[in-house]
């Protein structure tokens, strides 16, 4: 009996390429960039930028959830090597807060078992 090898992990170069040339042209405008990839993660980073706010300067909720939506689908893709046909994640974003100017929002998503989402906070 043979195993297929393992795929060659995805770098932050190929995830990014993946969201570049796949998702849709509202996701792209969140400016996202992924900064770390690996078959157990990626960690996607987005802008601080005056059409993801609301009033009092928050991160509106609609932006956090497409980042976190976002991260979730790439973080399938980065755990399976390639794009494909994968199950849709779900998530529940569950606080916000004032973002200072010229800050951005990241957020890392795990796979495997004990999979999370995580927010590092304002950079």
């Amino acid at each position: 009996m043979t195993t297929d090898p393992a795929p060659e992990p995805m770098t932050p170069q190929d995830v990014q390429r993946v969201l570049d040339e796949n998702f849709a042209a509202w996701v792209l405008a969140l400016d996202l960039s992924v900064t770390e990839a690996g078959p157990d993660g990626v960690t996607l980073r987005m802008p601080m930028a005056e059409h993801l706010a609301r009033v009092g300067g928050i991160v509106s909720g609609q932006a956090l959830a497409a980042l976190a939506d976002t991260a979730m689908v790439l973080a399938a893709i980065a755990h399976a090597g390639a794009p494909g046909s994968l199950p849709r994640p779900t998530c529940t974003p569950s606080s916000c807060a004032p973002a200072p100017g010229g800050r951005s929002c990241a957020g890392r998503m795990w796979c495997g078992p004990g999979a999370r989402w995580s927010s590092p906070g304002p950079r």
